[in-house]
């Protein structure tokens, strides 16, 4: 919450904030359409062609101090189909929930990814895809009431 508070709202010009973006680790690997997808949506033009961020760092810092901080260690009780790709190491889903999740949930499965950090839908979309759409491909039918 203390980050989003801090977040800077307007850049002068759309080619001063791609720059302050992409110096950021975050950032820097994002493929070149996503990247601009991303300026698009989540910054505003204004009438004298600087942007603003369009999500109050108020209310995003207000969503932060309310949301759930260890959601992962609740994955043991979810039982639907689970895909879930996680960056190796991961700074968001510890390894320990992960391994909860596979035990618990026969219709779920992990994948760690060594390239990826947690931002990987944008940095790997088509990776990101194709994953998810090959554990898509799964027949998630109980066969033991059968």
């Amino acid at each position: 919450a203390k980050q989003a508070k801090a977040r800077r709202q307007v850049f002068k010009s759309k080619m001063l904030l791609a720059k302050v973006l992409r110096r950021h680790p975050g950032f820097k690997d994002w493929e070149e359409q996503v990247f601009q997808d991303y300026l698009t949506n989540c910054y505003e033009e204004r009438p004298d062609n600087s942007l603003q961020l369009r999500c109050d760092p108020e209310i995003e810092a207000k969503i932060f101090s309310i949301t759930e901080l260890i959601p992962y260690l609740k994955l043991g009780m979810n039982q639907c189909p689970t895909l879930l790709i996680k960056p190796s190491p991961s700074e968001v889903c510890p390894t320990l929930a992960s391994k909860k999740l596979v035990k618990s949930n026969p219709f779920s499965q992990v994948r760690e990814q060594k390239n990826f950090t947690h931002f990987f839908p944008f940095e790997e979309p088509l990776e990101t895809i194709e994953q998810t759409m090959e554990f898509l491909k799964n027949d998630w039918t109980d066969h033991s009431q059968s």
